[in-house]
């Protein structure tokens, strides 16, 4: 069945197998995002920290820590390529 389908019509068939952990997955980019956790590869990186993530998702996450923190600190961020960060 053509994967648009399959997906319209809330079918769950899980036909792409990771051949690490045998998890299934809808489809072919969920399996390829998958993959990142089998992997060492950290691409993704916190512009205000550094910290780097195997995922964009991770990042967006370890980022909303950061809106939440008391006005009254008046922090500024800088990118990891600055010298220095200033309070």
């Amino acid at each position: 069945m053509d994967e648009g389908k399959r997906l319209k019509h809330g079918i769950d068939e899980r036909p792409f197998t990771c051949q690490v952990c045998s998890k299934g997955f809808k489809t072919r980019p969920h399996l390829i995002q998958h993959g990142a956790v089998h992997s060492d590869q950290r691409p993704f990186g916190c512009d205000v920290c550094g910290k780097t993530f195997k995922s964009q998702r991770e990042v967006r996450a370890h980022t909303r820590g950061f809106t939440q923190l008391p006005v009254f600190l008046n922090v500024k961020f800088v990118t990891k390529s600055s010298a220095h960060v200033t309070h």
